[in-house]
């Protein structure tokens, strides 16, 4: 049985499980965010105060704050020491046979929740070998690859750029 070794970074903007590693006081949502910028333009006298908007913001910052939670997870103490069981639990770090890493990518792109998603795998790890580090991405790109893009709906075909040069 191939073992595939790959440390999984990136994706379709923060996504939840990378997102993981935060302080222990968790942030405050953007629409709360917003939410205080919006009251501080009528506490300020600006033009741009608007009560319909504070009302919006208002409730979606009250959703927010109870959903921020489930979608961070828990939170850990960035002085923290960060391991190698760390970035397995939480599925940073994805190493076993071909379709536990297909699983777990795919697992990734749900969680998200977007359409679009980008995957980075960092395959150069210290101690393996520059053939071993080839040898992974080859059979990333020959054997994963396809099964990815197929379940994503399709491999996204570039266009043509720059020159040919061949004549």
């Amino acid at each position: 049985m191939t073992r595939i070794i790959a440390f999984a970074l990136g994706l379709a903007a923060a996504a939840p499980i990378v997102a993981n590693a935060q302080a222990t006081a968790p942030r405050e949502p953007r629409s709360c965010q917003q939410l205080h910028e919006e009251i501080s333009k009528c506490e300020t006298g600006m033009r741009g105060c608007d009560q319909r908007v504070i009302a919006r913001l208002q409730a979606q910052c009250q959703r927010d704050e109870k959903r921020l939670p489930q979608v961070l997870g828990p939170t850990m103490d960035l002085n923290q020491k960060v391991t190698a069981q760390m970035l397995r639990e939480r599925e940073i770090a994805i190493h076993s046979s071909k379709q536990y890493v297909i699983d777990t990518i795919m697992k990734m792109r749900t969680e998200c929740g977007y359409d679009d998603f980008c995957f980075l795998g960092w395959f150069e790890l210290g101690g393996f070998a520059p053939q071993e580090t080839e040898e992974q991405m080859q059979i990333f790109a020959e054997e994963l690859m396809p099964v990815i893009a197929r379940e994503c709906g399709g491999k996204v075909e570039l266009l043509a750029r720059g020159l040919d040069l061949v004549a």
